[in-house]
């Protein structure tokens, strides 16, 4: 590995590279990606019935209370509260499945970019298995926290929403990559059923802290937003574009809460290819990694 291989990236040269990788190896990350959401997919089918249910039931209490209450807004805008908490559940179920799929797939790009970066032998299943398996707990549970601040306190409280997810943008590649001092310390000194249960948790707090430590820099913030705003744009436009057609020909089906997940599997690999190597640029700017390297 050259220090040219972990020299810092424009945005543009970020994304580029994230689809060039994608490109060059599209058969096995798709499928990777494929078999990672398969266990959200199939949830996501059973459970379409239901979405579907909550959708139809919350907007006929909306029309009912519409033409019960037009002239009381009070009584009005208690029930659609009350109709719009019908969609908490489905809300809830597609927010958790999406997490797993992504996080899943951020997980197991992060030894596909560390092959890319050193300039080494594109990995196997088994080895992208053995590297992201493991670490997917402490993933899912960070993209959850990535997921609701980018989605929504990036728009009811800006500054924070996004600071928080550009914290968190690192964190798979964190979670497979490092191990932190909370982590280190509780598996030697717990005992290892205890330590299995509460250490990814820990690796959790860890990867958070890295992540701000490595994201505190206003340069750093604005070039997040601009870069995952763009991938993140394309994953919601690709997702629209399959769901909204289903959305209107057939909405008592369901099949749009499952075929949301699976229109963005597709893009997750670019997705989790760009956040590792926005780790890899991170260290190079904040850390001065190739520059070490080159030392």
């Amino acid at each position: 590995m050259t220090a040219r291989d972990l020299a810092p990236r424009t945005v543009g040269e970020l994304l580029d590279a994230s689809f060039f990788v994608y490109r060059r190896h599209f058969a096995t990350l798709a499928l990777v990606a494929v078999v990672v959401s398969v266990p959200t997919v199939v949830i996501a089918v059973l459970y379409s019935a239901a979405a579907a249910a909550a959708v139809r039931d919350s907007t006929q209490s909306i029309l009912d209370a519409t033409r019960a209450h037009p002239n009381d807004p009070w009584k009005l805008l208690s029930q659609v509260v009350d109709a719009y908490g019908m969609l908490l559940t489905p809300a809830l179920v597609a927010t958790l499945l999406q997490a797993l799929s992504r996080a899943g797939v951020a997980a197991a790009m992060v030894p596909v970019a560390s092959a890319a970066v050193r300039r080494e032998p594109f990995p196997g299943f088994a080895e992208i298995a053995r590297a992201a398996g493991p670490r997917v707990l402490p993933a899912f549970v960070l993209q959850i926290g990535f997921d609701v601040c980018w989605s929504t306190l990036s728009c009811c409280c800006p500054p924070i929403g996004l600071f928080v997810a550009v914290a968190l943008t690192p964190a798979a590649a964190i979670v497979v990559l490092e191990r932190g001092p909370m982590e280190t310390s509780l598996r030697a000194n717990t005992p290892a059923v205890v330590a299995a249960v509460i250490a990814p948790f820990a690796a959790c707090i860890d990867a958070s802290v890295r992540g701000v430590a490595l994201s505190w820099n206003a340069s750093v913030f604005g070039r997040a937003v601009a870069c995952f705003g763009v991938l993140l744009s394309l994953v919601w436009i690709f997702g629209a574009a399959v769901t909204t057609p289903i959305t209107v020909l057939a909405p008592e089906s369901g099949d749009w809460f499952w075929a949301q997940h699976c229109a963005e599997t597709l893009f997750l690999p670019a997705l989790g290819l760009c956040r590792a190597l926005w780790y890899f640029d991170l260290r190079a700017r904040r850390e001065g990694a190739d520059l070490e390297l080159a030392a």
